[in-house]
């Protein structure tokens, strides 16, 4: 993949000096979405590493199931772990101090 982005960098100087410009323009579009993706994949790989539960708090959810289904509500020591992991506000913009995921990363996570 990095080869192939190299090499579409090379060709738009070329398509530029054989007047394709058209082909250098959508060159340049596809290197431009391929190294943003690049990032932006990165970035999701690191939250979904960053958001994977710890055996204390796997521990946390079980421990207090039954008590939460006796109440037919959420024990507070899970709205705590809850609270504390931000999972109320996956789809929360940053900028309103939420997860700020996507669809598929806040359904997979």
């Amino acid at each position: 993949m990095i080869l192939l982005n190299i090499s579409n960098l090379m060709a738009i100087p070329l398509l530029i000096h054989k007047g394709l410009f058209l082909y250098a323009g959508l060159t340049l579009f596809l290197f431009v979405m391929a190294f943003s993706g690049y990032f932006n994949w990165r970035r999701i790989l690191s939250d979904e590493k960053n958001m994977q539960l710890t055996d204390a708090a796997i521990a946390v959810l079980k421990d207090q199931q039954q008590k939460a289904i006796q109440q037919k509500s959420l024990s507070d020591e899970q709205l705590e772990l809850i609270y504390l992991n931000k999972w109320f506000k996956i789809w929360v913009p940053e900028s309103l101090n939420g997860l700020g995921l996507d669809l598929v990363s806040g359904l997979s996570c």
